[in-house]
């Protein structure tokens, strides 16, 4: 209803899809902060751990989302952000009202609890043939 309501507000300088992405993307989190599942300000992580490189490659983006079900909802909210919709770690800083360190943090802690999953999910089918 939103997009049907702003349509007038769309300049033609940039992509419809891009233009409806952003209106959809701020919805969901306007929507997440009503409801208390993304708080507005984080507190900064200073230690930051390293993940393997993205073990998750050669996943389809249905496959990312549903094992991503299961992330704690900020990491959830940044690694959907960030690796499925392709906004940089500035821009989901600036929609979150965190810091991009945070978002990095984020990020970082998803990763590498996905890939434990993948992992986790690769012994469990290997034990099972």
């Amino acid at each position: 209803m939103i997009i049907l309501t702003k349509i007038n507000t769309f300049q033609p300088y940039g992509s419809f899809e891009g233009w409806m992405r952003q209106i959809t993307v701020r919805c969901a989190l306007a929507w997440l902060k009503k409801n208390k599942l993304v708080r507005s300000k984080e507190k900064e992580v200073t230690k930051v751990e390293y993940a393997q490189p993205l073990i998750y490659d050669h996943m389809n983006e249905e496959e990312l989302i549903k094992l991503s079900q299961s992330l704690p909802e900020m990491q959830k909210v940044i690694f959907s952000l960030n690796v499925i919709e392709g906004y940089s770690h500035k821009e989901i800083a600036s929609i979150l009202e965190i810091k991009e360190a945070t978002s990095r943090s984020h990020l970082l802690r998803a990763r590498k609890s996905l890939q434990e999953k993948i992992i986790l999910d690769k012994a469990i089918k290997r034990s099972a043939i």
